[in-house]
């Protein structure tokens, strides 16, 4: 193919046949994902719960542990878990919230957080 515009014909025309093949890859192992969720929903797995394992399992830990915390962190907060004990009475629920090490970050953030902005 010529050179047409400055644009290598036979180069652009290589990308994209590798990028539909790619395509044609990804919709195969759709299909084949599809099957596998079917046959688990079957035999009587909740396929939804599934997909939350692997999303949980590809993640990588740190990130994992980050988003869990302020999960729990936000679920206080919001009165959907009990509170943790506390021997100061007027503590509020970000303050009692156990928070790792690796998320000081937020937990600074919500620290801040008590001051009502308005």
């Amino acid at each position: 193919m010529p050179d047409v515009g400055g644009i290598a014909g036979a180069r652009l025309k290589i990308f994209i046949e590798r990028v539909e093949r790619l395509h044609e890859e990804r919709d195969a192992l759709a299909g084949d994902l599809k099957e596998v969720y079917a046959e688990a929903r079957s035999t009587g797995f909740d396929v939804k719960v599934m997909k939350k394992l692997v999303a949980i399992r590809r993640k990588d830990q740190d990130a994992f542990d980050e988003e869990e915390t302020l999960l729990t962190v936000y679920k206080r907060a919001l009165g959907m878990i009990p509170d943790l004990p506390s021997d100061e009475p007027n503590t509020s629920v970000r303050a009692r919230a156990r928070v790792p090490e690796e998320a000081a970050p937020v937990k600074a953030a919500l620290a801040g957080a008590d001051a009502d902005p308005f």
